[in-house]
């Protein structure tokens, strides 16, 4: 049962694109890692990417700049990462390298987010076919952090006049972070609502969350513990009205 709701959601370290598409259609393939990591002390690195199904699969990669403004993730295409190759074809049960490596050397004071979009190259319909197929379309976050910028949470509750509790993570750092779990619960002894996904929250970006259960509608006040890609974080929450 899914107890937390969030109200939008940013790319995904992997996106599954469908487009009311008929399922026998559907190419399958997977990218290693899932996220990619540049500094100055390391400007190159190299994915995996494997072809699962048992036909020639096409693909085309490309770039965009990750910013925020507010609650919402903008994308520009950019080409500050150099993919090699940036369009490739992968044998039947077959695997590609590519390479990607930073254009210009990165600077001390920000960091700079990406998203590596790997899409699917659709193939020719043979004469007379009338269904949709299926377009697969992966998008893989690029980070640039230099070593003086961190990820600092901050987290606010507010009642609205319906009686739903809303909860809002702030990122109030210079670098991303990645919340993976949140613990929630009415007091210290109550069995905490648990919710694991794949939020990232760049700098200054923020993130809302409806909460469902019952156990915490009526709660003043909240004890959070939230699992990230740096550390836990743990607050207590006035609930505002």
């Amino acid at each position: 049962m899914n107890l937390l709701r969030p109200t939008f959601r940013l790319v995904a370290a992997m996106i599954l694109s469908l487009a009311m598409i008929r399922p026998g259609l559907a190419s399958n393939f997977n990218v290693k890692p899932v996220r990619v990591e540049f500094s100055k002390a390391k400007m190159n690195s190299v994915i995996q990417i494997a072809n699962l199904e048992d036909v020639t699969l096409t693909v085309q990669a490309s770039t965009l700049s990750w910013t925020s403004d507010g609650d919402k993730s903008v994308y520009t295409a950019v080409d500050d990462v150099l993919l090699n190759p940036p369009v490739f074809q992968i044998p039947a049960n077959g695997m590609q390298y590519m390479r990607l490596g930073l254009r210009k050397v990165p600077d001390d004071a920000a960091e700079h987010a990406y998203r590596l979009i790997l899409a699917e190259v659709p193939k020719p319909m043979a004469p007379g076919f009338t269904g949709l197929r299926t377009v697969v379309r992966i998008s893989l976050p690029i980070f640039v952090t230099p070593p003086t910028c961190i990820a600092k949470l901050s987290w606010e509750a507010r009642r609205g006049e319906d009686g739903v509790l809303t909860l809002t993570a702030i990122n109030q750092g210079t670098a991303h972070i990645q919340i993976k779990n949140l613990e929630l619960s009415a007091d210290q002894q109550g069995k905490p609502v648990s919710q694991s996904f794949n939020e990232y929250l760049l700098p200054g970006q923020k993130h809302d969350w409806k909460i469902e259960d019952p156990t915490l509608r009526g709660a003043h006040e909240i004890q959070l513990t939230a699992k990230t890609d740096a550390e836990e974080s743990h607050a207590h929450v006035v609930v505002q009205h």
